[in-house]
């Protein structure tokens, strides 16, 4: 029988890494926001920061994340984070004020910053060259799921309460999410892999796969994707110039950019599924 090459148990373990936190809190926060300020009789304004901390937590850490995962690889963050996600839903099952609810859910964000899709894209380019770009957009799924299941959190907290929900919803991420963290290595030399599981003398060159960026400063036939990889690519990021992107991804420093419009942006190029003519040559 034919061994599953590690990589693809990555993105598996990657893509329900990514469910979890779609269906526990990107999609189920707005539930916990319309209980609160009934029950607690808050107003949507007041909460409104935490959706916003939600939103740009990767910008804000992503200097620190990128040193990080160029020092220490990705499994040991994603470990962290599954446990800190966790702990922040705990946290907030036990609230009374509005200054707790903050402090909880910077727990929760900065969990859930550490196990993001980002950051197991890292290591799944890493593992991956010829099938890549199918890597990667299979991680995709894995969120996209999480959000049909939101149902689950509104029934439960809608039978049970909230607080109890949220408590669940720590044990759950905790107890499902660790042995899946576990399951991420940032190289294939860590388990004794290489690249594609293929020997190096069989594997493809990865130039023959890899789209011609084009724009302001000049054509490179370095991959997309392989600024994921460099720690550099988390200070770049576009305000609209394209020459700031096309150094981001060369893996060039930009100027204070903002990551979290590099990794929209890096999401919305169709090269990740096929290729878009206005940004590679074939």
């Amino acid at each position: 029988m034919r061994k599953i090459f590690y990589g693809w148990r990555i993105v598996g373990a990657g893509g329900a890494l990514q469910f979890l936190q779609s269906m526990l809190l990107n999609q189920a926060f707005g539930i916990y926001v319309a209980v609160l300020v009934e029950e607690r009789g808050w107003s949507k304004t007041s909460l409104s920061a935490a959706a916003a901390l939600k939103s740009t937590e990767v910008a804000l850490l992503g200097p620190i994340l990128g040193w990080l995962v160029d020092r220490f690889g990705s499994h040991g963050l994603v470990r962290i984070g599954i446990v800190m996600f966790g702990i922040g839903f705990m946290l907030l099952s036990r609230i009374e004020t509005l200054v707790g609810f903050y402090a909880a859910f910077v727990v929760i964000a900065l969990g859930s910053s550490m196990f993001s899709n980002l950051l197991v894209s890292v290591a799944i380019i890493h593992w991956f060259e010829k099938h890549r770009t199918r890597a990667l957009s299979a991680l995709q799924f894995g969120g996209a799921i999480g959000g049909l299941f939101v149902f689950l959190v509104a029934w439960s907290i809608q039978s049970f309460g909230w607080r109890p929900t949220a408590f669940g919803s720590g044990v759950i991420a905790i107890v499902l999410g660790w042995p899946l963290a576990s399951m991420i290595r940032s190289r294939p030399a860590d388990v004794g892999e290489t690249v594609d599981g293929l020997p190096q003398g069989q594997r493809t060159s990865g130039s023959a796969h890899r789209p011609r960026v084009y724009g302001s400063a000049g054509p490179t036939h370095q991959c997309v994707l392989d600024a994921l990889a460099r720690p550099r690519f988390f200070f770049a990021g576009g305000d609209g110039d394209q020459r700031a992107r096309d150094y981001a991804y060369q893996g060039r420093t930009g100027l204070f950019a903002v990551p979290g419009f590099a990794i929209f942006y890096i999401g919305d190029i169709r090269t990740v599924f096929g290729g878009d003519a206005r940004l590679a040559a074939r």
